[in-house]
């Protein structure tokens, strides 16, 4: 999925991603990263996978190799 699909899924969901870096306690700037494919990290991209219902193989293709 492309970052903007992402945030809207999210959004849909009404959840920004300062709620997420909040909830598992990260910075909002890492959640951002994420989202945008400038950094990975396995928490985040769960926890966004379980917000929107979809698994990361989904989200993050070019990950599941």
């Amino acid at each position: 999925m492309k970052p903007n699909e992402i945030r809207a899924h999210m959004l849909l969901k009404n959840v920004r991603s300062s709620d997420v870096a909040k909830k598992i306690g990260v910075s909002d700037a890492a959640v951002s990263m994420v989202i945008g494919g400038t950094a990975v990290s396995a928490r985040i991209s769960a926890e966004i996978a379980r917000i929107i219902g979809k698994p990361v193989s989904e989200i993050w293709p070019e990950r599941a190799a």
